[in-house]
C-alpha cells in the first residue's frame, strides 16, 4: 500500500485537472479543420472513421479508451501527439495514468485497469475478449465486438440492418478477399454507391 501512495496522489491530482468535454471538443474541431498531424495520427491508429462520425454527431463520440489504448500500442502516446489530439495532456492525464502505465507491466487481474486493458492486449496463451470493432457502415464502436462478415471476415457490423446497407459497397471487396472475380456490374454499382455517400457527407459538412 505504501508503495502505491505516490501513484494515488498523482492520479488524484490528474483527476482534478481532467476535462474530457474540452478534450472531446478539441479533437472534433481539429478533425473538422482537417489538421494534417491529427489526420495522420488518427489514420495510424485506425480511428479516423469513428472520429468522423463523432464530428457529424457528438453523441456518437467513442470511449476515450478506443483512441488512447491504440496510441499506446503503436508507441504514439507522446505528449506532443496527445496535445495535438486533445488540446492539453492534463485533460486526459488521469486516463493515461490509469491505462498507459499498465501496458509494460500488466496490472493485477482484479484491478479496474486490468479489466479494461485485457480487452486490448493480446497474449497467445490466454483467450481475451476482442478489442472493440467499429461498424463498417455507421462507425459505431461496440465494447462487445461487432459481428464480422461471415464470408470474408474482413469487416464488422453492429446490426443486420447496417450490413444490408453496406453490402453494395462491401460486395466487391468481399469477393476479392475470397479470391473470386468481381463482375463489372457489381464493381460499378459499388463505385456509384461510394460516390453517393461521399456527396452526402460533403453536403452534410457544408450545412
Amino acid at each position: 500500500f505504501v508503495r502505491t501512495l505516490p501513484f494515488m496522489f498523482q492520479e488524484k491530482a490528474a483527476r482534478e485537472q481532467s476535462n474530457l468535454p474540452f478534450a472531446k471538443a478539441h479533437l472534433i474541431k481539429a478533425y473538422k479543420e482537417k489538421k494534417p498531424d491529427v489526420m495522420r495520427i488518427l489514420k495510424e491508429i485506425n480511428c479516423n472513421k469513428i472520429v468522423y462520425k463523432a464530428s457529424c454527431d457528438e453523441r456518437r463520440f467513442p470511449d476515450f479508451q478506443a483512441i488512447l489504448v491504440p496510441l499506446f500500442q503503436k508507441n504514439l502516446a507522446s505528449d506532443e501527439n496527445i496535445e495535438l489530439l486533445f488540446g492539453k495532456v492534463s485533460y486526459v492525464r488521469h486516463l493515461l495514468l490509469e491505462w498507459g502505465s499498465q501496458l509494460a507491466d500488466p496490472p493485477p487481474a482484479n484491478s479496474q485497469a486490468g479489466e479494461i486493458l485485457s480487452k486490448y492486449l493480446y497474449h497467445s496463451d490466454v483467450k481475451r475478449n476482442p478489442a472493440p470493432k467499429s461498424c463498417a457502415e455507421c462507425g459505431l464502436v461496440s465494447d462487445e465486438g461487432c459481428s464480422k462478415c461471415s464470408s470474408c471476415k474482413t469487416v464488422a457490423y453492429c446490426s443486420a440492418n447496417c450490413q444490408r446497407k453496406h453490402w453494395p459497397i462491401h460486395r466487391p471487396d468481399c469477393l476479392r478477399a475470397q479470391g473470386k472475380t468481381v463482375p463489372e456490374k457489381i464493381a460499378a454499382k459499388a463505385q456509384r454507391k461510394k460516390e453517393e455517400n461521399e456527396e452526402r457527407e460533403r453536403s452534410g459538412k457544408e450545412q
